[in-house]
Parts: C-alpha cells; structure tokens; sequence
C-alpha cells in the first residue's frame, strides 16, 4: 500500500510512503489530518484550502502521477553494477580472471580493487567477484592498507608470488615421456611391473580378514582409479573385469609397460593388506571394451 501525498505538491514533492499490506494504526490520525486541512474552506470562499487533487489517499500511486511522471527516467546504459562475470561464457570468466592476476602480478604494490577495474577497463562487482576465486585459490591475498587520513580504507591486493596453479597442464606429456623412457630399457615389463607394486605397496591397509573382504577393496580401489571394474565367475574362478582404462592412449600404444604397471599396483595393494588372495595375470584387451584380471588364492 502506498500513501500519495499530493496536498504537499509541488512545494513539498513527497513522492510515496510503501507499506507491505495496510496503513498502520499510528498514521490514520496525520490522514485525517490531512484530509480535514485539504477539505476546510475559508470565509466566503469556495475552493478548499488544500491542493485541486484532494486529502492523501491510501493506495497504488499511477504511473501517470506527476511526481511519479517527472522522475528521471532510468539509464538503461548504466547497467554494469551486474558482473560481467555472470554474463560471460566459461572461457570469458577464466579469461577475466587471468587478466585480474595479470594486473596484479604486474604492480610492485598492491592495488585495490578500483584500481583494477580501472586498469582493466570493467565494472569494479566483476573485479570484486574474480577476486574472491583468486583469494581462494591461493593465487590472491588481501594485505593491509596502508592508513592516510580518516575513514575506512579499501580493501587492498596483492599477488602470491608463485607458479600459476590454474594454468595449462600436460601430465599426458609427461606420462609419455617417462613411458618411453621405460620401454627403452632392458625388462621394461620387469621395471614396470615393480614400479606399480611399489606404489600400490604405499595405498591405506584396510582391515581384510577373508578372500571375500580382499576382492571387495580391489574392486573399490580400481572403481576409484577410474578402471569401472566388476566382478566375475569363469570355471570356478574368480576375475575382475576391467571397463576402462584411465590410460587407455598410451596402454593402446605401450601395452608392455602400461600394463604391466597395472598388473603390478594390484599386486603390490593386495600384498600391502597381507590379502589372502593376489592377482596371477592380466589380459589386455581380451575384448575391445574388456581386460581381465584373473585372482587366485595365496598359500598359506
């Protein structure tokens, strides 16, 4: 509900008093006030003294109002207070980003966040909002202002002098780089066989007190790897099938030591938990979609 009060036009241009649902109880009395001021007539004289339009009356104020009429219109222009952040796509937000600890890496001195959007030529809200990622990512921290003079301070920035943490990675060069490197050797199915084992020797020992309990971790240990296992009978035995392969590019082209890698960290986890059961071979690719992994029991 809203209260015009045109009686105060133009003089005084009160323009609306909102009110969720009513008027409440301690304004009725200046209503009525107004109302009888605007109603009351002078000796020999007809017009009301109060305003051509009448007492204040209780309702929606039109958008024909005058006062409502002769507010200036908004600037549609000026419409950056929205982030651009939250319009751009992912490749633009990242890209943001970037530029926000590229300007800050570039000043000997930390900037606030005016300075920023200055610099960069953006509303200060998208600053702010990449800011906040950058601060907890590590790659941003907020210093202490240096003090000049009353009032409060802004907030001010400052780069972490490190490696950029969000940028380009190439780990499938790398892992590439070390495949070959092994493969070049004498054994290189021995070496990688054993630099698996050793790796999965360091994985947690859960508590394994059966053959049952030790299958169940090794298919929850290759679940989480990314190798979508399941567990299989065939002739009495036991065999996890293998779905997938997180190293499928360079298993497909270095089989003889991606696998055996493979082979090796299964082995190496199972030992680790004292399991009473190991894996005795892995077939690669039995099918285009499938690698077994083919269990046998430990002798007591």
């Amino acid at each position: 509900m809203m209260m015009d009060c045109d009686a105060c036009e133009p003089v005084c241009p009160v323009e609306a008093i909102h009110h969720e649902d009513h008027l409440p109880d301690d304004l009725h009395p200046h209503l009525a006030d107004n109302e009888a001021f605007c109603n009351e007539t002078l000796p020999g004289r007809d017009a009301p003294l109060g305003s051509p339009r009448g007492a204040a009356k209780v309702g929606p104020l039109g958008v024909d109002a005058p006062l409502v009429a002769s507010r200036p219109k908004a600037d549609k222009s000026r419409r950056g207070a929205v982030p651009v952040s939250e319009k751009a796509g992912p490749g633009e937000d990242a890209g943001r980003r970037r530029a926000v600890l590229r300007v800050l890496r570039a000043s000997p001195n930390p900037l606030s966040i005016l300075n920023i959007a200055e610099e960069l030529g953006v509303h200060p809200n998208t600053v702010r909002f990449h800011l906040e990622s950058l601060v907890r990512d590590g790659q941003v921290q907020q210093v202490q202002p240096a003090r000049r003079g009353p009032g409060r301070p802004p907030l001010m920035f400052a780069a972490v002098r490190q490696m950029d943490r969000g940028g380009t990675r190439h780990y499938r060069l790398l892992a590439e780089i070390l495949t070959n490197g092994i493969a070049a050797e004498e054994d290189s199915s021995g070496r990688a066989l054993a630099a698996g084992r050793e790796w999965g020797k360091r994985l947690e020992a859960p508590p394994v007190t059966s053959v049952a309990d030790s299958i169940d971790h090794l298919v929850d240990l290759l679940d989480g790897l990314g190798f979508a296992p399941e567990r299989r009978e065939a002739e009495g035995k036991t065999q996890v099938g293998l779905r997938h392969c997180p190293f499928l590019e360079l298993a497909e082209t270095r089989s003889t030591v991606v696998c055996p890698v493979h082979l090796g960290l299964m082995r190496g986890a199972l030992e680790t938990w004292a399991a009473p059961v190991t894996v005795e071979r892995l077939e690669a690719f039995v099918e285009p979609d499938l690698c077994l992994a083919h269990l046998q029991g430990v002798p007591a």
